[in-house]
Formats: structure tokens, C-alpha cells, sequence
């Protein structure tokens, strides 16, 4: 509502962009141990029951189990498998890390806040199966646009992109790379609505996709009574 109203009284806004780089080595190092400590925390507590084998087991199962869901809202990992979910957190962790570092791109502080939201969520929905989809066409779409793939505004629209998660869990792989696709352009250009004063940004534009998308998927079911609850 103010860019538009500053808009309209030729105020002009000029958004700041400042990126840090050559931080690579230090947080990547960073962003692993962090994995690595989130691993040890599912497993560790194991080592204090009466059977360390079963318990161990368990999680695993519980883990693995976790894949069974969409992710839609409200759906508490924590609530339903306990220690298991610092596997989950771990696992997301090191690919979105690894995801930066392989497209060349520089890690800082907005790519770290996308990074651990997508770790964050990793207790409340997300995990690898919904989560890599979504992530590939994010990145396909950063490689095909004309910006450069490794640009910081880019990754940062990748890694936010995992918001849509739901999208692959509930409805498929295809459909989740489809959203990713979508996102990195949206998010490209949502911020000419409001003049950069938007900080969750690529939140905006997420749910511009869902809007854009969900009665789209609802054609191509084929389902006259389509209800995405049901796909939970």
C-alpha cells in the first residue's frame, strides 16, 4: 500500500542490495557441522535406552515414515516422530548447502536465511522427497532465465522456493517442479509491487504461485469435486 501511494506522489524508492562473498569456505564448514551435530541429536539419545539397536531402528523407520506425508499445513514432524525429525533437519541442511556450493553461488546472509527457513520447516512439513522438485525446477527456471544462475537474487528465490513443498507432496513430483519453475520468475519481478520494502519477498510471490496453480492442477485431475484436503 505505501509503494503504491509513493508511486502515485513520484516518490521514488531505491531498494538497497548489498551481497557478501568469499564467505564460502567458513559457512559452508559452518552450515555442515550444524548438519552434523542435528544427526548426532537423533541418534545420541538412543545410546541411553534400555536397547540402543531398537530405538535406533526405530527412528530410521520413523524417518523414512516421515516421507509419507504431503506437508501440508498443520502437519508437526516433532509431534508425530520425535528425535527423528534432526535426521530430516540434517539432511536438508547439507543439500541446500550443497545445492549453493555446486551452482557456483556465494553464501551469505539472505542464502543462509533461506537455507535454515528451509531446515526450520523441516520439523513443520518438508522433507527431501517434496522439498527436491520443487528446488530442480527452481533451478532449471534460474538457468534458463536471463539472469546468471549463480546471481545471489536467484539462489535466494531457490532455496525460498522449498515454501511450495506441499504443492510436490500433495500432487507429485511434476507439479512440484512446475511451481519451482514458476517461483524464480514471480519472485524475480513481485518486488516492482512494493519497491523491495517487502522483506519476505519470495513468501509473496509463493503464494502467487499457489493462487495461479491450485485451480490449474484442479482441471487436470479431472475431478469435478477436487478438494486439495483430501491429498493430504
Amino acid at each position: 500500500m505505501l509503494a503504491t501511494m509513493f508511486k502515485a506522489f513520484g516518490i521514488d524508492i531505491v531498494p538497497a542490495s548489498f551481497w557478501s562473498s568469499g564467505n564460502n569456505f567458513l559457512l559452508a564448514w559452518v552450515l555442515y557441522s550444524i548438519s552434523a551435530i542435528m544427526l548426532s541429536m537423533a541418534f545420541l539419545p538412543a545410546l541411553s535406552t534400555e536397547n540402543p539397536k531398537e530405538t535406533i531402528k526405530k527412528t530410521v523407520k520413523d524417518f523414512l515414515t516421515m516421507h509419507k506425508h504431503s506437508g501440508r499445513a498443520v502437519t508437526d514432524y516433532y509431534d508425530m516422530y520425535k528425535d527423528s525429525i534432526y535426521i530430516n533437519l540434517a539432511i536438508l541442511c547439507a543439500f541446500g548447502t550443497s545445492v549453493v556450493l555446486i551452482l557456483g553461488a556465494q553464501l551469505n546472509g539472505p542464502v543462509l536465511g533461506g537455507i535454515l527457513t528451509m531446515v526450520g520447516f523441516g520439523a513443520l512439513g518438508k522433507h527431501i522427497k517434496n522439498v527436491a522438485p520443487v528446488v530442480l525446477g527452481a533451478i532449471i527456471s534460474a538457468y534458463v532465465n536471463k539472469w546468471d544462475p549463480a546471481a545471489s537474487g536467484n539462489i535466494v528465490a531457490i532455496m525460498f522456493s522449498s515454501g511450495l513443498a506441499p504443492i510436490a507432496g500433495a500432487f507429485g513430483p511434476i507439479w512440484g517442479l512446475i511451481a519451482g519453475f514458476i517461483h524464480v520468475n514471480v519472485a524475480s519481478y513481485i518486488g516492482d509491487l512494493n519497491e523491495g520494502m517487502n522483506l519476505y519477498n519470495n513468501g509473496f510471490a509463493g503464494c502467487f504461485v499457489v493462487v495461479f496453480l491450485l485451480p490449474i492442477i484442479g482441471i487436470f485431475k479431472r475431478d469435478s469435486t477436487f478438494e486439495p484436503e483430501k491429498y493430504r
